[in-house]
């Protein structure tokens, strides 16, 4: 965390989300390039070459042969990092305050008030809401979900 802190402070971008938007770009490319080269890494060869040896250029190929075969891997990258970014407790309530901390904060801080009775019913609908987002791209990605992760697993 101490050098995040750092880095946030010499930018200016303490507590703002600018500030949690870095943080989760540079820790999300490491998962995201591993991730998608063990994909890329699973097209055949044989595939490529047949391309080169009808003439087609590097964009060529990549236009009309590997961006057709991307979308299960790409929307698995983007439901798989969008979780994650949603699920952030730690970031969020360290380096934001305020109107700028992510809804996993402030679900935690309306569970975690003081002596008085809960209001389960307040409660129960805010984590309905907070889970909606995450559940709405599940449901619309999912089909790709399952054939994009064995896709890159399978050599």
């Amino acid at each position: 965390l101490m050098p995040w802190a750092f880095l946030l402070g010499k930018l200016g971008l303490t507590n703002s989300t600018y500030g949690l938007v870095l943080i989760h770009v540079v820790q999300g490319v490491s998962f995201t390039t591993l991730f998608c080269r063990n994909f890329y890494v699973s097209i055949p060869d044989d595939l490529i070459k047949a391309a080169r040896i009808d003439g087609a250029g590097f964009w060529r190929i990549f236009r009309k042969i590997i961006l057709p075969l991307s979308p299960p891997i790409l929307i698995v990258t983007v439901i798989w990092q969008f979780t994650g970014i949603w699920n952030e407790y730690l970031f969020g309530v360290v380096f934001t305050s305020g109107q700028q901390q992510p809804i996993t904060a402030a679900l935690v801080a309306l569970t975690a008030g003081g002596t008085t009775a809960r209001a389960y019913d307040v409660m129960s609908a805010a984590v309905l809401i907070g889970a909606l987002p995450p559940l709405l791209i599940y449901l619309f990605g999912g089909k790709y979900f399952v054939r994009g992760l064995t896709q890159g697993a399978i050599k």
